[in-house]
């Protein structure tokens, strides 16, 4: 059973989903691409994503740190970028 906790929009035509996940006793956390429904169809998943063991949470959060910093001192991006509006 998969319960989706946040998505955002990667085109008009995909999203991102990100969703928590238990299978035989353990828990995760799923990042998935799925294609928008067209005309209020159903969204679709599609196998294009990643499955984490939810106890290597830590480490992505670090990781993501650590590409935003990357990110941030190559000039790629502003820390003004980085706020979401919504």
């Amino acid at each position: 059973m998969s319960k989706a906790i946040t998505e955002f929009p990667r085109n008009t035509k995909e999203k991102i989903v990100l969703s928590l996940s238990e299978f035989k006793g353990r828990h995760y956390l799923d990042m998935r691409l799925y294609l928008v429904g067209e005309n209020g169809g159903p969204d679709i998943p599609t196998k294009k994503g990643l499955t984490l063991a939810v106890g290597l949470y830590p480490h992505l959060k670090e990781a993501l740190a650590q590409v935003e910093a990357a990110l941030i001192s190559r000039g790629l991006v502003d820390r003004e970028d980085l706020e979401v509006q919504g």
